[in-house]
């Protein structure tokens, strides 16, 4: 699972098969529901690897590390999803909106009425719900290293671009 910014906005992704699923609502501008990593690298910035989950304390509204841009990972449907935060300009728990990784099919298969929404619309069929606790920098080495041989050439694509590696999270 990583996590990354576009033009301001913070961006979950899920690794399925060849493919990542990402927190976007809809597939039209830069970021796509399912795209490929080389898309996605291009695409992005700040990226970041989940490196340590714990479980959620119940109930979720009390557990202090679900605020804005915190990520959750769950089980819905026998698949893997995630989760990103905001609160917008909205106050409190039951108001954040939560941006989920699952796409317009999966969210029909889970009997979803949104792919994002409030807690208590997402989550009350999910389990093995914890929170990202923990984010390493993907610095571009590291990428080349783990996700394979297309990194690197997508990598020389990038010459000049500016990036820090301090994410605004």
């Amino acid at each position: 699972m990583v996590r990354f910014v576009k033009s301001g906005y913070g961006f979950v992704a899920v690794r399925s098969g060849d493919r990542w699923e990402t927190s976007a609502t809809q597939s039209v501008g830069f970021i796509d529901e399912v795209m490929a990593w080389d898309d996605m690298w291009l695409a992005g910035r700040y990226f970041e690897l989940a490196t340590a989950l714990d479980p959620i304390k119940q109930p979720a509204e009390r557990d202090k590390r679900l605020v804005e841009k915190s990520v959750v990972c769950f089980r819905l449907a026998d698949e893997h999803w995630a989760a990103i935060a905001y609160q917008g300009s909205y106050t409190g728990f039951k108001q954040r909106v939560w941006y989920t990784t699952l796409t317009t099919a999966a969210c029909k298969r889970a009997k979803l009425a949104s792919c994002y929404g409030q807690w208590a619309e997402i989550m009350p069929k999910a389990t093995d719900i914890q929170v990202v606790t923990s984010w390493k920098p993907l610095l571009p080495r590291e990428v080349a290293d783990t996700m394979g041989r297309h990194a690197n050439t997508q990598l020389g694509r990038r010459p000049g671009r500016r990036n820090p590696w301090t994410p605004p999270f």
